[in-house]
C-alpha cells in the first residue's frame, strides 16, 4: 500500500515514513539475528525513505556506565573488529580510573581491561546496545584468589540462545548469571587419573565404574595394575593412538563428572561443580550473542573437530587450538576438543543431562555455542568430557543480585 501511494505521489511523507518504519523493524530483526547481509539491505532501504527521523537511531550510540569494586581501577576499552573471521580487540582507549564512568560510545562489541595493583587483572567482554544504557559493575578479585587455571566471569546479563543454525538452540533471551570462576580448559586424563586412584583406595568397584571407557568396545582407557593402581593405557579404538596425560578426559558419565567435582571440593576445601548451561554458554560466547567462541563464522581450522586434520579424527590436547578456540573471557576449547557435561536438566521430564560444545569426532557445525543435546546421566561417550566451575568465596564479592525482572533461561 505504501508503494502504491508513492507511485501516485513520490514525495508522500506518510508513505515514506511508513516504509522507513517497516524497514527499520526488519533491520532490527536482522541485527538481533546477526545477519550482516540482511542488515545492509534493510539499512539502505531505511536511509532511502528516512526524512531524518531515524538519524539518531541509525547512529546507534549508547552509554556505558562502568563501576568497579574496589574503585580506582585503570580502565582500557578496545572495540572488537572482525579480522580473518575472528573478533579481535583494536584501537584501545584509556578511560581513566573508576569508580563511576558514564561514557558515550558507538554501539557494538568491546573488550574491557581493568587493572589495579594487588588485584587480578579483569579482561571482560562488553556489549553496548543501540541507543541504550549498558551498566557494568565488576568486582576485582585480590591476587591469589584464583590460579591462572581459572577464569573469573563477572556477574551480569548476557545474550543466550537465538541461533537457528545450532542444534537444540534455546530462544534468544537475556539471562543473568552471577559471579563464578570456570576452568580455562577441560579436565585432563592425568587429573582424572589422580581422582580414580584415590577413589580406588576406598572403593575399588566404584573406581572401576568411574574410570573412562569406550562403551562400544567395552574397554577402559585406564588399566588396573596388580598393586591396585590405575595407569593410562596405550589403547584407543584399535587405532594405535596412545592415551596421553594431556588429553582431555572423555568416556566418563555425568555421574562420574559430578563425583570428580565432589572429590575435588573435599580435597581442596572449596566448592567445585559442573557449570550450568547458562554459565557454560556465557563463558563460551561472552555477552554479545556471537555464534562461536571467536566470532560469527568458523570452520574446521578454528577448533579441534572432525574436519581439523586429514585422515581419521583423533583427540588432541586442549591447548593445540588455543590461539583461535578461545572465548572473549579467555576460556579455551569450548568450540571443539570434547563436548562437555553441564549441570541441570535438558528436558522437562528431567531424564537427560545437558551436553554443550563440539568435539573431535563432530563437524565444525557442532562448535556453535548455542548447540545443545541431552544424554542419560550414566551413559559414556568417546567425545564427551567436562570442565569444572569453582565457586568464588562470597566475602570476595559485592552484593550483586539479579536485576528485577531478570530472565531465567528456558531449557526446553
Amino acid at each position: 500500500a505504501y508503494g502504491q501511494a508513492l507511485g501516485h505521489d513520490p514525495e508522500n511523507r506518510e508513505a515514506r515514513l511508513g516504509l522507513a518504519a517497516l524497514y527499520w523493524n526488519k533491520f532490527r530483526d536482522a541485527e538481533a539475528r546477526r545477519d550482516v547481509k540482511d542488515q545492509h539491505s534493510y539499512l539502505s532501504l531505511v536511509e532511502q525513505y528516512d526524512d531524518g527521523t531515524y538519524a539518531t537511531f541509525l547512529r546507534g550510540n549508547g552509554w556505558l556506565h562502568l563501576e568497579t569494586s574496589p574503585p580506582a581501577a585503570e580502565a582500557v576499552l578496545s572495540r572488537l573488529q572482525e579480522k580473518d573471521r575472528e573478533l579481535q580487540p583494536v584501537a584501545p582507549v584509556k578511560l581513566g580510573r573508576t569508580p563511576r564512568m558514564q561514557i558515550e560510545v558507538a554501539m557494538g562489541s568491546y573488550h574491557l581491561e581493568l587493572t589495579k595493583p594487588g588485584y587480578r587483572t579483569a579482561r571482560i567482554p562488553v556489549q553496548v546496545e543501540r541507543n541504550d544504557q549498558t551498566r557494568v559493575h565488576v568486582h576485582l578479585l585480590p591476587e591469589g584468589t584464583l590460579s591462572e587455571e581459572y577464569v573469573h566471569v563477572p556477574a551480569g546479563m548476557f545474550w543466550m540462545g537465538g541461533d537457528p543454525s545450532a542444534v537444540g538452540s534455546l530462544p534468544r533471551q537475556q539471562v543473568f548469571a552471577g559471579d563464578y570462576a570456570i576452568a580455562r580448559r577441560p579436565v585432563t586424563m592425568a587429573e582424572y587419573l589422580v581422582f580414580v586412584n584415590e577413589l580406588a583406595q576406598r572403593d575399588p568397584v566404584l573406581a572401576h565404574f568411574h574410570a573412562p571407557r569406550d562403551a562400544a568396545e567395552e574397554k577402559s582407557y585406564f588399566a588396573l595394575q596388580p598393586g591396585g593402581e590405575f595407569v593410562l593405557t596405550q589403547w584407543f579404538r584399535g587405532a594405535g593412538v596412545r592415551v596421553t596425560p594431556d588429553l582431555p578426559v572423555f568416556g566418563v558419565s555425568w555421574e562420574a563428572a559430578r563425583a570428580y567435582c565432589e572429590w575435588l571440593s573435599e580435597r581442596e576445601g572449596v566448592i567445585y561443580r559442573l557449570p550450568s548451561e547458562a554459565e557454560w554458554e556465557k563463558a563460551a560466547r561472552g555477552v554479545d550473542g556471537r555464534f562461536f567462541p571467536w566470532g560469527d563464522s568458523g570452520d574446521g581450522g578454528f577448533c579441534k573437530c572432525a574436519e581439523s586434520r586429514q585422515g581419521r579424527p583423533t583427540p588432541e590436547p586442549s591447548d593445540n587450538f588455543a590461539e583461535t578456540d578461545r572465548s572473549p573471557y579467555g576460556v579455551e576449547a569450548m568450540g571443539g576438543g570434547v563436548s562437555e557435561w553441564c549441570d541441570g536438566w535438558w528436558d522437562d521430564a528431567m531424564t537427560l543431562r545437558p551436553v554443550r560444545g563440539g568435539s573431535w569426532v563432530q563437524p565444525a557445525q557442532h562448535a556453535r555455542v548455542c548447540a545443545r543435546v541431552g544424554q542419560l546421566a550414566r551413559e559414556v561417550f568417546a567425545h564427551i568430557g567436562f570442565r569444572v566451575v569453582r565457586e568464588i568465596d562470597p566475602s570476595h564479592l559485592p552484593d550483586v543480585r539479579s536485576p528485577q525482572g531478570q530472565t531465567q533461561p528456558r531449557l526446553s
